[in-house]
């Protein structure tokens, strides 16, 4: 049985992707592959470091024995890097600190309204991710001759069964 890790990155892609955001949101599946000035973006499995080899998801697995006796059964602990940018520029860095404050609520909200997750065909009925949260966030405040930008990587916790 495979990680739970991959329905959980597609999810969240499709949330986000269909989420109702107030400005043009673009979702990146993994780390940026061009120039990304002067856009809002949010990317999934990435914090979108300088340094690209970074983890998408992490997941750590524990065997479950206990009535079940061949032992092909699992608990996970799953985390997933993101980031949300605004590279708009402008000299106002509230603005586009409050700005990213109103995309945030969207990406939160997405995240607790977005649906069931259940494994993929042929997994066993209660092969799902049992519940999912955003566990850490950073807020990067940066000024530069393009302007303002903020940026917030973020850490997603989800428990999962396979």
């Amino acid at each position: 049985m495979s990680t739970q890790s991959f329905v959980l990155l597609n999810w969240l892609v499709d949330i986000w992707t269909a989420a109702p955001w107030p400005t043009m949101v673009k979702v990146v599946d993994g780390p940026p592959t061009t120039d990304v000035s002067g856009e809002v973006l949010l990317f999934v499995g990435s914090d979108a470091a300088p340094i690209s080899a970074d983890d998408s998801a992490v997941s750590r697995s524990q065997w479950r024995l206990l009535g079940n006796p061949t032992g092909n059964r699992r608990d996970e602990l799953i985390t997933v890097k993101g980031s949300l940018w605004d590279r708009r520029g402008g000299t106002d860095m509230r603005a586009r600190r409050n700005e990213v404050d109103q995309l945030w609520q969207v990406l939160e909200s997405a995240v607790r309204d977005g649906g069931a997750l259940v494994g993929p065909a042929g997994s066993p009925p209660d092969a799902r991710v049992v519940w999912v949260e955003l566990s850490e966030v950073t807020v990067r405040q940066i000024q530069t001759t393009q302007g303002a930008t903020v940026e917030c990587p973020f850490i997603l916790t989800a428990n999962a069964r396979s």
